[in-house]
């Protein structure tokens, strides 16, 4: 049933990579130029919404794909750095 879903699931997926990493550039680019609109409640929310929807498309997507984490080594290797990732994005100064 999810496998009729795959290629959705996948672009929405992707999109979110690319929002995430958008969004954390443009973030820490205000920060560095020292704005407070970096931590600004709508940017951090907007954050907060495109990372879950990463996690649960791409927690549907090893679903359907039938590849798991610490089973495989690619999907092992993001599952380990995307705390990394959400704790330097979520983070204030």
């Amino acid at each position: 049933m999810l496998a009729y879903y795959y290629t959705d699931i996948r672009h929405l997926h992707i999109a979110c990579v690319a929002l995430s990493g958008t969004l954390f550039t443009s973030r820490a680019l205000v920060r560095i130029n020292g704005s407070l609109l970096a931590n600004h409640r709508a940017l951090r929310i907007t954050s907060y919404c495109i990372d879950t929807t990463l996690l649960l498309a791409g927690i549907l997507l090893t679903r359907i794909l039938e590849q798991y984490p610490f089973v495989n080594g690619w999907l092992t290797a993001k599952v380990l750095l995307s705390p990394g990732y959400i704790a330097a994005s979520g983070s204030s100064p």
